[in-house]
């Protein structure tokens, strides 16, 4: 059975992009998704490790990213991400019998390689703010400070579980804004057709195997059955249940069995909480580089994190820089 996680992050700052995360996950079909963590509990946690109980090589501490990064920095959110990914890496290579770095060697990327890894292919079109493209990676972990690669691959195996894919979109500005136009100005619909579009790739994938997908409810709402059907193009889909605590959905394509579950607190599932991280991190290499860019060109600039406070601060302090550069609003501004 496969595992679908779906998050997002920056969906309320004005500045830098929406990241949107899937996770995928195969299990064995007596696995519910909720039950992972327990599964997984010697090597992945939802709770920072302790201290005195860690080890030689702490757990990876993986759950909802505003957690992790709120108690343990960048610091711990990159050391989740870059030793999931790195195993999901290796998982693609084999498959597609490619070459790759022997899995007990400690390895670094650059970030553009890690954002193609994630399915990201920012182009030479991307404007200067966007990416920092010299950025190696990891910034603040040593790679020898990663979860061994070749023992977290050997635990999840031991367990018969593979982690196969981590994906992202993230949508600057501009792209966001012209997205925007074409979502009726409803930004709620954005960004359930963003992640949408991420997991129907998957479906697409992994089309002979049953799926099940976990993702955090969308604010308040609790029925999501007609835009499931509508972007994944579904004859039918059977409400399970629709309430402020989880909306339940099932359907089949092919004969093969689908789920979809949107949940209040989302990120207790493993696969969720996973892409919770890996759309943290990419928002936070991109606010990198949209700091590197703009702190460059106006001296004594304090760098943003691009929430709407700050936000304003910072518009207003670049604004004459945007002037004579030429740069219009839309470009670097979202418009909700």
């Amino acid at each position: 059975m496969i595992l679908i996680g779906w998050d997002e992050a920056g969906y309320g700052p004005p500045l830098g992009p929406l990241v949107v995360a899937v996770s995928a996950w195969r299990v064995p079909d007596d696995c519910p998704c909720l039950s992972l963590y327990h599964r997984l509990r010697r090597f992945i946690s939802p709770a920072p490790p302790e201290p005195d109980n860690a080890g030689p090589v702490p757990p990876l501490w993986i759950a909802d990213s505003k957690l992790v990064h709120g108690r343990g920095g960048f610091s711990e959110l990159e050391r989740g991400v870059l030793s999931l990914s790195r195993v999901a890496a290796e998982w693609l290579a084999r498959q597609s019998a490619s070459p790759t770095v022997a899995s007990h060697q400690p390895v670094s990327t650059d970030l553009l390689n890690f954002l193609a890894g994630l399915g990201m292919f920012p182009d030479s079109t991307r404007q200067p703010w966007e990416w920092r493209e010299e950025c190696a990676l990891p910034l603040a972990q040593t790679p020898e400070e990663l979860f061994p690669a070749d023992k977290l691959a050997r635990e999840l195996r031991n367990e018969s579980v593979e982690l196969l894919q981590l994906r992202a979109a993230a949508l600057w500005p501009a792209e966001y804004n012209a997205q925007l136009a074409r979502n009726a100005q409803n930004k709620s619909l954005l960004l359930f057709d963003v992640g949408a579009k991420l997991v129907r790739e998957l479906l697409n994938q992994y089309a002979a195997e049953p799926v099940e997908i976990f993702a955090d409810k969308q604010g308040a709402r609790n029925r999501y059955g007609a835009m499931l059907q509508n972007e994944w193009e579904l004859d039918w889909i059977n409400v399970e249940l629709e309430s402020q605590e989880a909306s339940h959905y099932t359907w089949r394509t092919d004969g093969v069995s689908r789920g979809a579950h949107f949940l209040v607190n989302g990120e207790r599932a493993l696969p969720t909480a996973a892409a919770s991280m890996t759309a943290k991190y990419v928002r936070e290499l991109a606010m990198r580089g949209w700091n590197h860019f703009w702190c460059g060109q106006m001296e004594q600039l304090r760098p943003t994190a691009g929430y709407t406070v700050d936000a304003r601060r910072f518009i207003l302090e670049i604004r004459p820089r945007l002037s004579e550069l030429a740069i219009a609003d839309e470009q670097v501004i979202r418009w909700k």
